[in-house]
């Protein structure tokens, strides 16, 4: 198994007692059998200075200097040997380049050989949990790999609901404070459409019904259309106990 850790920070302090939710120090070595990753990513604080940006990712570098700032990237090297990246230059991608690097990690872990699965989840998990796990989530479907029986619109509400919302997405917050890291996901989509994120083989590929070419307006407004037996994932009451 593989886990793949989504940090900004190694370690909090409450109440003058410091924590840490690090499988590095799982005393109860829960992780023992697990290959650690860690890959730092911007907390959802930074994608205010996305929206700030008219929501302009390219150019957008965080600043990796800041106090806060402890967890170093780890990968071994068997993960990486396939993909033409120099990890050391993290510190020097702009938002987009970090996304799309982190997200060809995670699809070619996926995509190796063995039969290893893959945990991926950050400290806190509201944000960028869900950020990756949908970006993957969609492009497994847009190959035709996952999910083969949903429609775009389908697939959007399925990542929307279960991967943001069900896992605790504080969706009213973050746009209270311009933290739009949830439009930030979907708006990202464009960057991932060349074969490199493909995880078909080239002669499947071939073989398989072209997908539609994505999500229109029609799609996401037939979010509001559909009657299904569970909560509104964005009513008051849902929002209010964080889960549905």
């Amino acid at each position: 198994m593989v886990c793949v850790w989504c940090c900004g920070a190694i370690t909090h302090c409450v109440l003058s007692c410091s924590v840490t939710s690090s499988e590095k120090v799982d005393k109860a070595q829960r992780y023992a059998d697990f290959t650690l990753l860690s890959i730092p990513y911007p907390g959802c604080e930074f994608f205010k200075e996305y929206k700030d940006r008219d929501y302009m990712a390219e150019g957008l570098i965080f600043n990796w200097k800041q106090d806060y700032v402890d967890a170093p990237l780890s990968i071994p090297d068997f993960l990486t040997c396939s993909l033409n990246i120099d990890w050391s230059q993290y510190q020097s991608w702009d938002l987009v380049q970090q996304t799309q690097n982190y997200l060809k990690l995670l699809l070619s872990i996926i995509n190796s050989d063995d039969d290893s699965g893959l945990l991926v989840h950050c400290i806190s998990g509201w944000d960028r949990t869900p950020l990756f796990i949908s970006l993957l989530r969609l492009s497994l479907w847009a190959d035709g790999l996952i999910h083969t029986s949903l429609k775009p619109a389908e697939i959007l509400y399925l990542t929307v609901a279960y991967d943001w919302f069900l896992f605790g997405h504080m969706l009213v917050d973050r746009l209270s404070k311009g933290e739009e890291i949830f439009f930030f996901c979907f708006n990202f989509l464009k960057h991932i459409i060349s074969e490199e994120f493909s995880s078909l083989k080239t002669q499947r590929r071939k073989s398989l019904p072209a997908r539609d070419a994505g999500f229109t307006l029609e799609d996401i407004c037939m979010l509001n259309q559909w009657t299904i037996p569970c909560p509104d994932p964005l009513s008051p009451q849902t929002l209010a106990a964080g889960r549905w």
